[in-house]
């Protein structure tokens, strides 16, 4: 068994009987108790107008380190978040066609840009203000306005907007 810095473990060998099913009851349990919250959370967003993936957020703050620390496999359930995000991606592709984007290739390549550019000089800002060196401020920014890329992009799709802004 190999322990990280962090107190995960990680098992480097094979049982010696490998037909004996084996199961992480851990992240099992993780896993029920994520589904568990995200559907009413979900649903709760849904209910009062907001996108559902802000209630998946809700519940991962809540089930998270800064909440009440219930997730104990942390690394599986990361790997499995980071599938998340692959197919969040790959489904608002799927929402696009060529012709689309054919039309609006100018704003979508522009757009992001100032953004990106915005939210930096707005993380320089708050970072002077805060007395945070403007590298870290830099660092932050970006990778702030990068993971807000799926969500906002899920958000437009969801709420049919993305046609419009297009125009």
């Amino acid at each position: 068994m190999l322990i990280d810095s962090q107190n995960n473990q990680y098992i480097l060998t094979k049982p010696r009987d490998s037909t004996i099913p084996r199961a992480d009851h851990h992240f099992i349990k993780d896993i029920v108790t994520i589904g568990m919250l995200s559907l009413p959370c979900g649903w709760l967003c849904t209910t009062i107008g907001l996108p559902t993936m802000f209630g998946y957020i809700i519940c991962g703050v809540l089930l998270g380190p800064s909440g009440l620390n219930s997730i104990k496999s942390i690394v599986q359930v990361e790997t499995l978040g980071e599938f998340g995000v692959f197919f969040t991606l790959f489904l608002v592709g799927l929402e696009f066609s060529p012709e689309k984007l054919r039309k609006v290739w100018r704003i979508s390549l522009q757009g992001p840009c100032y953004m990106t550019l915005l939210m930096i000089a707005f993380g320089l800002w708050w970072g002077h203000l805060l007395r945070i060196r403007p590298t870290q401020s830099v660092f932050i920014s970006t990778c702030l306005s990068l993971s807000s890329t799926p969500l906002v992009s899920r958000f437009l799709v969801g709420s049919a907007r993305g046609d419009k802004e297009g125009r």
